[in-house]
């Protein structure tokens, strides 16, 4: 059987968690040929990021760029334009893979000078939209797309990596690594700590949370291991030490993404929060399941696909806001307990062995529709 030829353009390098999910996705087809199109970095600076653009711009216009059919990012422009000149210019079918967005397309229509006009044109010009959420097969339909012309395949996790087997003795050396004693709970945080600004950062409920603890005289019961890195670090630092909670707090910095299950089997408990608001509304959470799959007690927000993907609680502990964490992590020993169903739900809902297989069908889907392909 021919192979289909399938453009992959990626508008990021692969340690950012969109080409984590398009990566996991698409290699995992067996009937397919992948030509992919990726970064290897994304600069700081707007000349650099530009660049990056022009560049993946040019490789789709080379005459040698021919795929079947083009599967790219929306929201980001270093993939969205690119993808769109495929399907204007060279006519290539076009797959729209939907993970995120920040503007709320049925308020607000973008102009061209507005970077999200080619996340918006990206999915109006697209043959098939894959989404990640409800809200945005919502705004899809909002913008022209009929309702079979989207498909949903939610972020997954790769079962393979994520199995909680595998690291019990990570689980040993990173607990001693730091110190951590046998009857201390550790409370874990996974994530880019961003700064957003006014003295805010990504995490910053994480410290409140213990913030809370203390003055109920039990934070001595927990560590909180804080693995991530971003713009924001210091500023949570910072926070914690102001707080007089330094000594609660573990800081592993920037870990691989490969490396990022040996710090999850050193955990009791993860904390994701989640701040209710558009964007949050739009996506499908990769910690959620990462976490699930191996097999860790989550407390998250009662918000969006956390409610969804949990079965409105039944696979996680939710809370209200992110201000009710502690008071979950309060009665722990209540629910203190190993739920084996959590790996078995992931891997019948959310193993990228079966996502990737849906993909591969929405592919040939696409290839059968196309009179122009010579398939």
């Amino acid at each position: 059987m021919k192979k289909i030829k399938l453009g992959v353009i990626y508008a990021l390098p692969e340690k950012y968690a969109t080409s984590i999910r398009i990566k996991n996705l698409t290699e995992r087809l067996e009937n397919v040929e992948i030509i992919k199109i990726q970064p290897n970095n994304w600069p700081n600076n707007l000349f650099g990021k530009i660049l990056v653009i022009i560049k993946n711009c040019l490789k789709v216009l080379n005459p040698k760029f021919k795929p079947d059919v083009v599967y790219a990012s929306a929201p980001l422009i270093a993939s969205s334009i690119p993808a769109i000149l495929a399907k204007k210019i060279k006519k290539i079918p076009l797959i729209i893979d939907w993970d995120d967005c920040f503007v709320d397309f049925s308020k607000y229509k973008p102009k061209p000078w507005n970077l999200c006009y080619w996340e918006y044109l990206a999915v109006k010009n697209a043959d098939k939209v894959v989404v990640v959420s409800d809200k945005l097969k919502e705004l899809a339909m909002f913008l022209g797309k009929k309702e079979e012309d989207i498909e949903y395949i939610p972020n997954g996790v790769d079962l393979n990596l994520f199995n909680p087997e595998k690291y019990k003795e990570d689980r040993i050396k990173i607990r001693k690594k730091y110190k951590i004693k046998d009857d201390e709970i550790v409370v874990g945080f996974v994530g880019n700590i961003n700064d957003l600004g006014n003295n805010n950062f990504v995490g910053k409920d994480v410290v409140n949370c213990a913030i809370k603890l203390k003055k109920e005289g039990i934070l001595d019961k927990f560590r909180f291991l804080i693995v991530g890195f971003g713009s924001g670090l210091n500023l949570f630092k910072d926070y914690v030490k102001k707080n007089e909670i330094k000594d609660r707090f573990i800081f592993t910095g920037y870990v691989k993404h490969e490396d990022i299950p040996k710090y999850i089997s050193a955990m009791d408990v993860a904390l994701i929060p989640v701040g209710k608001n558009f964007t949050d509304l739009t996506r499908s959470s990769c910690k959620l399941k990462e976490f699930m799959a191996m097999e860790k007690i989550v407390i998250t927000v009662n918000f969006g696909s956390f409610k969804k993907e949990t079965i409105n609680g039944k696979y996680a502990l939710l809370v209200d806001n992110n201000e009710d964490f502690h008071k979950i992590l309060k009665m722990l020993d209540k629910h203190k307990y190993i739920n084996k169903n959590l790996r078995n739900y992931i891997k019948q809902n959310y193993d990228y062995k079966i996502l990737s297989e849906r993909l591969e069908n929405i592919i040939f889907e696409v290839v059968k529709n196309c009179k122009k392909c010579k398939f």
